[in-house]
């Protein structure tokens, strides 16, 4: 596959995954919580200090899809190992551990308020286990990315 057409599937993928978090995040989340307000009214202050908690996730989750294409454009133009690359795939890492250390502070935070349950934190330290994942995995990528960038311009300057 030309590095053009791998570039445009990149773009392509990450505007489906733009997608499906603006419909998580504008229609679900919204939706969900005035369903649960509905059933249970008592709780009306913590669900909409909940909605409005995970809506402020999508920050850091929409700053990765805009890392994401800039590498995708550096793919199609064939320049996928470069510092440009390193650098986006530095920026994914911390934009993923800020959205980490947001969500950890939240969950702790309504814990304390007593707006959440135990086992809600439970089930949310798996999601923070695969934002982990993410932000290493970035990292490493991009440790990688520069010491490739590192060993083309070397080889570029021995000819």
């Amino acid at each position: 596959m030309k590095h053009t057409t791998l570039g445009k599937w990149l773009k392509l993928v990450i505007i489906g995954m733009a997608f499906c978090g603006l419909l998580v995040y504008g229609w679900g989340l919204p939706h969900i919580s005035g369903q649960l307000c509905n059933l249970h009214p008592d709780f009306d202050t913590q669900f909409h200090a909940w909605l409005v908690f995970l809506l402020l996730t999508v920050i850091p989750c929409f700053g990765v899809l805009v890392f994401a294409w800039r590498i995708a454009g550096n793919v199609g133009k064939g320049t996928a190992f470069s510092y440009d690359t390193g650098k986006a795939f530095h920026g994914i890492f911390w934009m993923t551990v800020s959205d980490i250390l947001f969500f950890l502070a939240g969950n702790i935070l309504f814990l304390i308020c007593g707006w959440t349950l135990p086992v809600i934190c439970l089930i949310s330290s798996v999601l923070l286990f695969f934002g982990i994942a993410i932000a290493v995995c970035a990292k490493a990528l991009s440790h990688f990315t520069n010491n490739a960038a590192d060993l083309q311009e070397e080889n570029n300057g021995t000819i």
